[in-house]
């Protein structure tokens, strides 16, 4: 300190009460009391505990988010897996069973007169009606009739309407139903035993 700050300090500590009141505190140690230290110290402590804690839940809530993080990825994968066909091949094999459909499809009818044709394909048509009927329930897209002009609304599915024509700007479109479309509002296939080759849609028949 330079002699012109300690003199500056005696003639303030001098005439003024208040820096003279501070001084003496400072000079007794009596500045701060000993219960504020112990206060001071304790939030400190406080405040390093919250910290600690929050550090933690930090922690702990990252490691939760990343294993949601692996679970989506996860089901996603499955989700985008290509499916195996075994339950379209299992519907072939009930169509085989019932309808003989695999049999007619496989055959060369060229050589066929319309009579010929007309009896196989009434035998297969009962067959597969016949699975239709018990293991799905079909119910058409639109229930107007063919021919009648139909509202396409907005937002509608694309999945559910295909449109040809004049389409131009955005839905509701107007316009003659072609065709209704189907829908499987309901699917009912039996269990396969296990074990089975999922591949397999009608196995060979041999007479020993």
């Amino acid at each position: 300190m330079s002699i012109g700050t300690a003199f500056s300090a005696f003639f303030a500590i001098l005439f003024n009460k208040q820096k003279s009141t501070l001084w003496q505190s400072a000079n007794s140690g009596s500045l701060v009391s000993t219960d504020e230290i112990e206060k001071f110290k304790l939030e400190i402590q406080d405040a390093q505990k919250s910290t600690k804690e929050g550090e933690s839940k930090i922690s702990a809530l990252t490691g939760t988010i990343t294993q949601l993080e692996a679970s989506i990825a996860g089901l996603k994968a499955d989700l985008n897996k290509p499916s195996d066909g075994e339950e379209a091949t299992y519907t072939l094999a009930l169509l085989q069973r019932e309808g003989r459909l695999i049999d007619f499809l496989q055959e060369d009818i060229s050589s066929f007169d319309d009579a010929q044709i007309g009896m196989a394909v009434r035998q297969v048509h009962q067959g597969c009606r016949k699975v239709l009927e018990k293991h799905f329930s079909i119910e058409a897209v639109v229930t107007a009739l063919e021919g009648e002009t139909v509202t396409v609304a907005k937002g509608f599915d694309p999945s559910s309407y295909e449109l040809s024509g004049n389409v131009s700007g955005e839905a509701p479109y107007q316009g003659e139903l072609r065709h209704k479309g189907w829908m499987a509002s309901k699917v009912d296939l039996p269990i396969r035993q296990k074990g089975r080759n999922g591949s397999i849609i009608c196995p060979a028949e041999v007479e020993i």
